[in-house]
């Protein structure tokens, strides 16, 4: 895959990465393409496309969308 030049945020906490520096994700930024989840009281949680700074991050959000 060819790398992009491109800006990339966070979704949580709206961190952007420097310009110029390619894909983020060696330094430790997380693609949430496509997810899922049906809770036991029939509550759909559906998150596409999203960029997290760190797993904190991403956890915060799955979080935030549960409660």
């Amino acid at each position: 895959m060819k790398e992009q030049r491109n800006f990339f945020n966070c979704d949580i906490c709206d961190r952007q990465t420097e310009k110029n520096t390619g894909f983020p994700y060696k330094e430790g930024w997380v693609f949430l393409y496509n997810f899922e989840i049906k809770t036991r009281d029939k509550k759909e949680i559906k998150m596409q496309n999203k960029h997290f700074c760190s797993k904190v991050c991403l956890l915060s959000a799955i979080t935030k969308e549960l409660k």
